[in-house]
């Protein structure tokens, strides 16, 4: 059981010097551990060829806050909901190519291995339900880009889906709109597949706290499957987002996240320089000095997202009508490091595979004080 691999440890260093590892699991533990700034674990060598690296990566990501007129933005730990919207209506015209370029391309495979990931459980789930398509809701899908690499894989598996993509932002959303004619014969849209575009607010599906007349929500056990890609880290309430992604999903309902990860230094990526087999050191260096402040921060106005990816397994609710509780099965955890332009390993990834899943109430229990313990490493996180 998830929940139960735990372990207890002392303080730790790299980003965030305050967290404690009492109680949090095993992923996070060996992700926050005590660490030397990575200046000490290199030779003044290469330290310098670290250096230039970083020099040259922080003028690429101004370039490219240039490019979308975000240069002025002030990095932020943990950016507010305004500025979020704010930044991502500049850049909505933009937001395409700009990713692509940020991405060195490969949001497309990520896209689309998402697509190959869900596809055959949508196939059961309507081999299952034969009398109504899966609906499938991407969170934060901002212009679509999403939704249109996993609707082309779907028309070449024969993929039956109603795909519904939410975001809060309405700019991100007319961009999404524009495109539908674009896309219609690569993604076959017909009987079998459709897809539309709604505003909504990713930690507020069931429209608990706010109902507004434009706003898009759900009713519980309406959904056969979420995704979410590179969305996680703009949510002001990401925890509550996943108790509400847990309730609108049917039973045995499942929920893809790809998102950024902070590197471990145990999953280093290679590198030719000095013929390392891998170099820690530089991707740490990376992390800390241009992804999360140039590039999370105050490009895309988004956070760390490391911690709340981490969370998912120990999200529960309780059904009120059912009498049951409810949390996530972790099907699969992937950890990895792309490569960026010139094959730099900067692009440390995460991929979270979870299945809703009925629990007891003992392990809910244990799940709840795990995820408080986890929620109190968010705060100390910024």
């Amino acid at each position: 059981m998830e929940a139960m691999n735990q372990v207890g440890n002392g303080g730790v260093g790299g980003n965030a010097p305050g967290l404690q590892c009492d109680g949090l699991p095993v992923p996070i533990v060996a992700l926050l551990r005590n660490q030397r700034p990575w200046w000490q674990t290199v030779s003044p060598a290469e330290s310098f060829v670290i250096r230039i690296a970083l020099i040259v990566m922080r003028l690429a990501a101004t370039w490219l806050q240039l490019r979308l007129g975000t240069w002025h933005c002030k990095s932020s730990i943990a950016p507010s909901q305004s500025s979020v919207d704010a930044t991502y209506t500049k850049i909505a015209p933009r937001y395409r190519r700009a990713h692509t370029l940020a991405t060195n391309g490969r949001d497309v495979w990520w896209r689309r291995e998402v697509a190959w990931e869900v596809a055959p459980f949508l196939k059961r789930w309507f081999k299952e339900h034969p009398m109504s398509r899966p609906v499938l809701l991407d969170l934060c899908t901002g212009t679509g880009l999403s939704l249109a690499e996993m609707l082309r894989i779907f028309a070449f598996e024969d993929v039956s889906v109603k795909a519904i993509g939410i975001d809060i932002n309405e700019a991100m959303l007319q961009e999404a709109r524009s495109s539908l004619d674009a896309y219609r014969r690569d993604w076959c849209l017909d009987s079998q597949r459709t897809v539309e575009f709604a505003r909504a607010d990713a930690s507020d599906l069931l429209g608990r706290r706010t109902r507004l007349a434009d706003f898009r929500y759900f009713e519980p056990r309406s959904v056969a499957c979420i995704t979410s890609i590179c969305g996680i880290g703009g949510l002001t309430e990401p925890i509550e987002s996943f108790r509400q992604q847990l309730e609108v999903l049917e039973d045995e309902g499942m929920v893809v996240v790809v998102d950024m990860h902070r590197p471990i230094p145990d999953l280093a990526s290679t590198w030719p320089p000095f013929h390392r087999r891998t170099w820690p050191a530089f991707e740490q260096a990376a992390w800390e000095e241009v992804t999360v402040p140039h590039v999370l921060q105050k490009l895309w106005a988004w956070r760390d997202p490391t911690l709340m990816l981490h969370a998912i397994p120990f999200v529960t609710i309780f059904g009120d009508s059912s009498g049951h509780h409810y949390g996530f099965r972790l099907l699969s955890r992937q950890i990895r490091t792309e490569p960026w332009w010139f094959g730099l390993p900067v692009m440390s990834m995460a991929k979270i595979v979870a299945q809703k899943t009925r629990i007891t109430l003992d392990e809910a229990r244990l799940r709840k004080e795990t995820l408080r313990r986890i929620q109190g490493a968010l705060r100390e996180d910024g």
